[in-house]
């Protein structure tokens, strides 16, 4: 319609002054094409109805048809008389006809631009509010968090990611469980079923559902009637919009039907919004990554990678070499070309020591993928990005991290959720440590490399993604592949373009440089509270010779180590030899197999004796466990010895370990506990770093 229609509302192409018939959707020009291929429609006749002096458009009625077909001309008057009723409905009843007025200030809204995901829901909820005369309200968004769907409205520092109207009624909103009726009747709430079972939810009145313990969470004592309505996009719930009122029997079907009009407007906006948001963040990262250059170094080079030694040069020939075929193929996806389908998709394995920069190679391919993308095709989004560590998955998880799952395909599989594969489709995906990939993501891997086609965990509906996928791995792979332990085609099909990134000792003329990069950027991060930007600390012509001397283990890591230590004691702005000696990695002692399995056993030992006075019930985990930690009588490896064992005896979960090491009681809704327990969790992932 944009093509007949200005954005004020007049017709300004003559043509569409009397009624016009598109035989076949697919070949025009449209915004939301998605939107027709999913109906199936194939052909439009549009009848448009203006006022003739002004050509204001008053309605646009459409009619279409998900076959060929041409309207005869008898059918054709049937259609423009309807399309006449329809404008005489439309001046009787004008602007206070609920639906027409929804339709049109949503519409409004989707037209402005947000710079984030709140901004946008907060509109959408002032506009929801208004337009149903709701009291107060609050968006909450569905987020996962230790393996359990939640609905948030505000973190846990109160800053909102959702929204939420009149703070005053609602001033704190805890996260909300999804679930039925398997929830205590404590944590059942309005939203959190409405996001359970997809579907709008509507209560006329609070007082008679709190006495049936029924699905309300009352956050205020004012509430008497509350409507529910999640946000679905492909059969995800990525939120849920919950009104409410101070009157009972208030909010009505015509309420909920108003409500579930604004959702699906907004849904496909909000679902891209988020997509958006992600990636712009991980991009961000990336470009932070790449982005920063020390003005005293001359050897940068592409992105910022630093050094003139053979080896350098040979990565950097490497990126420059691949990156353009490879954009060339990207952009065929772009444009929907099939002819290169029996070509399999593209990839690059990347192998190389612990620390030697890996990901960073990476990082500079995407960007290199990116600028290419943004400059040919569209410089307003970046070009789809996911990254993921094998080695952090196990089993199921791996394969559903990288191909997605049905809901109920596995234990805490509460939701259909896509794969990074499926998100990142027609970008880039780095697969870290590809050589701890199990057997099962390993043949399925290989057959998506051979055609792009997947299934999702749980289910038999065969998918399609295109990606280029970047693989990087520390291991041997060849000798992985002599133990039986990775497929011999799969490495054959990942390292069509391979290279190996050198470790720091391969490059020792690049470190004078690399140590003085790394001093710069550790510098603007940790610099003290009386030091200028302008003023960062440098190397002694002795302490880049030390440096270049030195042998590394950790390769950049090491290096970045050692520079960071000597930043923190420097004396002042002269980072000297002395400086970088005492930075300097110490050996590590050799301790025998016995002794090593000695005190392996007296920690299991004396974990088991704290656990089983926690079981008993003499003591609990904040007396037992916290307090002798916090004191240094028992270590980390005690700590994480006695959650083992509260694993293994069935606290699959956060909440249950809690409940079974007698820390709190999760089911409680008492602030306190709530606090508690996630003081527990704060403890054991940022102190103790369980996995």
């Amino acid at each position: 319609m944009s093509r007949y229609i200005a954005d004020n509302g007049i017709i300004t192409d003559e043509q569409f002054l009397t009624p016009t018939y598109f035989p076949n959707l697919r070949e025009e020009a449209l915004q939301k094409r998605y939107l027709t291929e999913q109906l199936g429609l194939k052909s439009l006749y549009v009848v448009p109805r203006y006022e003739t002096k002004t050509k204001r458009i008053i309605c646009v009625v459409n009619y279409y048809t998900s076959k060929g077909y041409a309207f005869t001309e008898f059918e054709r008057g049937l259609l423009e008389a309807h399309a006449e009723m329809a404008e005489r409905v439309i001046q009787v009843i004008g602007s206070e006809h609920m639906e027409i007025q929804v339709l049109a200030e949503i519409n409004d809204l989707l037209q402005e631009r947000f710079t984030g995901i709140e901004p946008f829901l907060s509109r959408v909820l002032s506009k929801a509010t208004e337009l149903i005369g709701a009291d107060t309200g609050s968006i909450a968004i569905c987020q996962e968090r230790e393996g359990k769907l939640w609905l948030v409205v505000e973190d846990n520092n109160g800053r909102v990611v959702g929204a939420k109207s009149k703070e005053w009624r609602k001033k704190n909103i805890p996260p909300i469980p999804i679930g039925g009726h398997e929830l205590p009747a404590t944590q059942r709430s309005l939203s959190g079923y409405a996001a359970h079972c997809k579907q709008a939810q509507l209560i006329t009145n609070t007082d008679e559902i709190n006495s049936n313990n029924g699905f309300y969470r009352a956050l205020t004592d004012n509430v008497k009637s509350e409507l529910a309505v999640p946000i679905i996009s492909e059969e995800n719930v990525l939120a849920v919009i919950c009104l409410d009122s101070e009157k009972a029997y208030y909010f009505s079907a015509e309420h909920k039907r108003i409500l579930q009009i604004v959702e699906r407007m907004i849904a496909r906006y909000l679902a891209d919004l988020q997509q958006i948001v992600a990636l712009t963040g991980e991009v961000n990262q990336l470009r932070s990554d790449v982005g920063y250059k020390d003005p005293s170094i001359s050897s940068y080079k592409l992105g910022n990678i630093i050094g003139n030694s053979p080896k350098t040069v040979a990565t950097i020939d490497f990126i420059q070499t691949i990156t353009p075929p490879l954009f060339n193929r990207l952009a065929s996806w772009q444009q929907k070309q099939t002819k290169d389908s029996t070509l399999g998709l593209p990839s690059i394995l990347v192998t190389g020591a612990t620390g030697s920069g890996k990901e960073f190679v990476f990082n500079n391919i995407y960007t290199r993928l990116n600028e290419m993308y943004q400059t040919q095709i569209n410089r307003r989004q970046a070009l789809p990005l996911k990254k993921s560590n094998i080695a952090a998955y196990s089993g199921e998880l791996t394969y559903s991290e990288l191909f997605g799952h049905k809901r109920g395909a596995f234990t805490g599989a509460h939701t259909d959720r896509k794969g990074i594969l499926e998100e990142a489709h027609g970008g880039v995906v780095f697969l870290d440590e590809i050589g701890d990939a199990d057997p099962k993501t390993q043949v399925q891997l290989l057959r998506f490399l051979d055609n792009g086609g997947f299934v999702r965990l749980g289910e038999n509906v065969p998918r399609n993604s295109r990606v280029v996928l970047i693989a990087a791995t520390n291991k041997n792979l060849h000798q992985l592949i002599k133990e039986g332990k990775f497929r011999e085609d799969l490495y054959y099909r990942l390292s069509e373009l391979s290279m190996e990134v050198p470790s720091l000792n391969e490059r020792r003329e690049d470190i004078p440089d690399l140590s003085t990069h790394f001093l710069g950027k550790l510098f603007h991060v940790y610099k003290r509270p009386d030091e200028s930007d302008n003023e960062p600390p440098y190397l002694s012509d002795a302490a880049k010779q030390l440096l270049t001397e030195h042998h590394y283990c950790g390769n950049i890591r090491e290096l970045r180590s050692i520079l960071l230590r000597a930043m923190f004691f420097r004396q002042n702005k002269i980072i000297d030899i002395d400086d970088i000696r005492r930075s300097l990695p110490t050996k590590p002692i050799d301790i025998d197999s016995n002794q090593q399995n000695n005190a392996a056993t007296q920690r299991r030992q004396q974990a088991q004796e704290i656990y089983a006075t926690i079981v008993k019930g003499d003591s609990n985990f904040w007396n037992a466990v916290y307090a002798p930690y916090s004191s240094h009588k028992i270590s980390r490896e005690v700590v994480t010895e006695i959650v083992d064992i509260a694993r293994s005896n069935g606290a699959t979960n956060m909440p249950r370990i809690a409940i079974l090491l007698k820390a709190c009681d999760t089911d409680s809704s008492n602030e306190i506990d709530k606090k508690t327990f996630y003081r527990f969790k704060n403890f054991l992932y940022k102190t103790i770093r369980i996995s």
